[in-house]
């Protein structure tokens, strides 16, 4: 079985979003996994430091989030 849970909060100044899918993180091998380094490159040509994203697998869940200037 699979799921997904998208949320999006303004706090403090600040844009959190984050997706997660049932699973487990599996690190990618090969010609894989270009996807997340392009979104890291991304949100540091537009905010710098200012931006932030993160992968965490609790309870079966893989998560990421990301961080931003709102």
């Amino acid at each position: 079985s699979w799921g997904s849970v998208g949320a999006a909060l303004k706090r403090e100044g600040r844009l959190h979003l984050e997706v997660a899918n049932t699973g487990h993180w599996r690190e990618p091998g090969g010609h894989h996994g270009i996807g997340l380094e392009s979104v890291r490159s991304r949100l540091r040509l537009l905010h710098g430091s200012n931006a932030d994203l993160r992968m965490e697998n609790p309870d079966g869940l893989v998560r990421i989030h990301i961080e931003l200037p709102a």
